[in-house]
């Protein structure tokens, strides 16, 4: 055994052994701290230490068999036995051996830092939580769909917890395809990650969460709860308790913290007041934060309905359309919403105003509009000082194209309620088209001081000074808005728009470039704007919005059969309603179907569809609203009839008085006749003098305005 030990001194391979070490700590160490900055993947740190541990022998047989020499790498050669002098840089070596040692055997016995796990007491270090959608272990759809729910309510309800940051759902949602850790917490800056599981048999329900540091990537909670489902609202909300309590303990350190409760109230009728004064609100936070509270009253009375139907009306809010707050799909905004309905709606014995509105609330988010206004009627008729049933009549006649009865109800939804946010922006625009700006800015300013910072009430001002040709203003107050929140679509979408109106395409393409095709159109890239149009229809083919997009798009393009088969079915055949007038007058739908038929040899289904928006027209004109975007309308009529000389008058008209949305003169089909015009030439050589003015007033720069996932909402519920 000696002699082995002193061979191998005299063949240095005890010295190689450990310099060999040492190289191979310090590059783990590099690796583990540069990983990050070079975007290395997660296993690249357990890829090298494999090399280096598979490296090891094979440099110790190279160190028997060879030594170097100044003439190079040569083979050992046999010889007497080393001495037993121990050179300074033995020494060296072996001290370097040693600290190394030391601080592996610190690292994984004291810290835990090499374990697969960790204590459900230890703390994450720092304050921002993604949650990512739960897993789906069972085949029945409903458990999809209660997986959803249950990760989103999770997520609303550690959103609550002071000092602790949560990620929004859309920005979560993303990673549901199995990202890596590491790759969550550089792409979302948080500190951890909440991932989980839902398996159910029979009537057992089986949920699993398990908590994940994101910059180390090893565990640091799991659970696993069981239930017997006989409700699963209240199961779900149990669940949710638990989870949420143990992860906001960790991540607060604060194991005895109770995070969902948001107030010492125990008086549900209470709970539920607190919870509509969040929804009136209308943001992202407040809508969390209504859903907690609505969550608390149903814990303290099971059979308190109007809780559960606030419930359902909190998620219908948070669906992703014009008219609403979040960024849910529609269909599983409805989806989540409607065991909630079905609760409320057995728990009453008689008709309740409150529970027949949210019924209308959802039939007009299912697209069923005259199912919704009857529920509404029903509800108003019930109790006539429910504001938001009037304006969702209001939204349900304007879908149909009833604009009259579509503006008494909105008056109605003012008389009812004048402090409700959501009627007072309707009311606001409304005033807007009367031409009572005075009375409009009135309104909005009110609104800022009773909900202050709000960002809804900014986009209706930047609205508002849109439609007045203020874009300069516009664009500041939005741009403020977007430094607070670039993730906010709404605010990305009126900063994008009003960026096109004044020409600034560069500018607008970073807030439009997943949201709808404008920036295509209007650099005239009409293949992208066709494929990008297509593609979104295609994700959402039932989507009324994509619907009139992907039209307008076709008909740039000249695909008018395509244009007729989109929009075809949604002609009513008589007069200006249905959804062929639901849109706004710069690009309704009825024109541009009419210019399809024209172009296809149909003058008469044409004919029939132009006079329809004639009516319209003259029915906005007798309410008192003549706005440059109705002329524009009347410019569009007129050029599909052939009127060339009336057309290009009427839209000289318009473009004189400037108008939020004037970019679409460049790209829109129906003025295809009035391109080779010189008196068109003359009109767009102006606005382009017009639109390099407002770019010199006003400072834009990407460095500005960058960030990361429409006018201001038209109709707000």
């Amino acid at each position: 055994m000696i002699g082995l030990i002193s061979e191998l001194k005299r063949r240095n391979v005890v010295r190689v052994a450990a310099a060999y070490m040492v190289v191979s700590w310090v590059m783990v160490q590099v690796i583990s701290e540069t990983a990050e900055i070079l975007l290395l993947p997660e296993w690249a740190g357990s890829f090298v230490f494999f090399l280096l541990a598979v490296g090891f022998p094979i440099t110790m047989l190279i160190a028997w068999a060879f030594e170097m020499t100044p003439e190079g790498l040569r083979r050992t050669k046999g010889g007497e036995a080393a001495s037993g002098r121990v050179r300074i840089g033995d020494y060296v070596m072996l001290a370097a051996v040693v600290i190394i040692a030391g601080a592996m055997v610190y690292s994984v016995f004291l810290t835990g830092s090499g374990t697969g796990g960790g204590s459900s007491d230890r703390q994450v270090g720092g304050s921002a939580i993604a949650v990512l959608p739960f897993e789906n272990l069972s085949v029945e759809a409903e458990e999809a769909m209660f997986s959803q729910a249950l990760a989103s309510d999770v997520r609303n309800r550690l959103s609550m917890v002071p000092g602790l940051q949560v990620a929004s759902r859309s920005a979560s949602i993303q990673f549901s395809d199995g990202a890596s850790v590491r790759e969550i917490s550089r792409s979302l800056e948080v500190d951890a990650v909440l991932e989980g599981s839902v398996q159910k048999v029979g009537d057992q329900l089986r949920v699993t969460a398990r908590l994940l540091d994101a910059k180390e990537g090893f565990q640091v909670w799991s659970a696993t709860v069981d239930r017997d489902v006989t409700d699963l609202l209240a199961v779900q909300d149990d669940i949710s308790d638990e989870i949420v309590t143990k992860v906001s303990g960790i991540m607060t350190g604060d194991a005895e913290q109770a995070p969902v409760e948001l107030a010492e109230v125990a008086d549900p009728a209470e709970l539920f007041a607190m919870g509509r004064a969040e929804m009136t609100k209308r943001t992202p936070e407040s809508l969390n934060a209504a859903l907690v509270y609505f969550s608390q009253a149903m814990k303290a009375d099971p059979d308190f309905a109007d809780a559960y139907a606030g419930s359902a009306e909190v998620l219908l809010q948070q669906a992703r359309s014009p008219e609403t707050y979040g960024e849910m799909k529609v269909s599983d905004a409805l989806s989540r919403a409607r065991p909630y309905l079905t609760k409320a709606k057995s728990l009453v014995s008689e008709p309740s105003a409150y529970v027949k509105a949210i019924e209308g609330l959802f039939e007009l988010t299912s697209g069923r509009t005259d199912n919704a206004i009857a529920a509404l009627q029903s509800a108003v008729s019930i109790d006539p000082g429910l504001g938001d049933a009037h304006l969702w009549l209001y939204q349900a006649h304007l879908s149909t194209g009833q604009r009259l009865e579509a503006f008494f109800s909105l008056d109605q939804a003012f008389a009812a309620d004048p402090d409700s946010l959501a009627v007072a922006l309707n009311m606001s625009r409304l005033m807007a088209e009367r031409k009572q700006l005075r009375d409009s800015e009135a309104l909005l300013t009110r609104m800022g001081q009773l909900y202050p910072d709000n960002r809804n009430v900014s986009l209706a001002r930047a609205a508002l000074l849109a439609d007045m040709w203020r874009p300069v203003e516009a664009i500041n107050l939005l741009r403020g808005a977007y430094l607070d929140d670039p993730a906010d679509p709404a605010v990305r979408l009126a900063l994008g728009l009003t960026l096109l109106d004044i020409g600034a395409i560069d500018d607008a393409a970073p807030r439009l470039n997943d949201i709808g095709q404008w920036v295509n159109l209007s650099r005239g890239d009409i293949g992208s704007a066709v494929s990008g149009a297509r593609a979104a229809y295609q994700a959402q083919p039932g989507s009324q919005a994509l619907t009139y997009e992907l039209a307008d798009v076709e008909a740039v393009a000249g695909h008018d059969e395509t244009v007729v088969d989109l929009l075809g079915p949604m002609d009513s055949g008589g007069g200006a309603v249905g959804p062929l007038f639901a849109r706004t007058p710069i690009l309704l739908p009825a024109v541009t179907l009419a210019q399809a038929r024209r172009h296809l040899g149909d003058q008469a289904g044409s004919d029939a569809l132009l006079r329809s928006v004639d009516a319209y027209l003259a029915e906005h004109r007798a309410a008192g609203i003549d706005t440059p975007q109705l002329t524009y309308l009347e410019a569009r009529v007129l050029a599909v009839r052939g009127e060339t000389e009336q057309a290009m008058a009427a839209l000289s008209r318009a473009v004189l008085h400037r108008f939020a949305g004037i970019s679409a003169v460049r790209w829109d089909p129906a003025l295809a006749s009035l391109r080779g015009l010189p008196e068109y030439q003359s009109l767009i050589a102006d606005l382009n003098a017009e639109q390099a003015q407002q770019q010199q007033r006003i400072s834009v720069s990407r460095g500005e305005l960058s960030g990361p996932r429409k006018m201001a909402n038209a109709s707000n519920r």
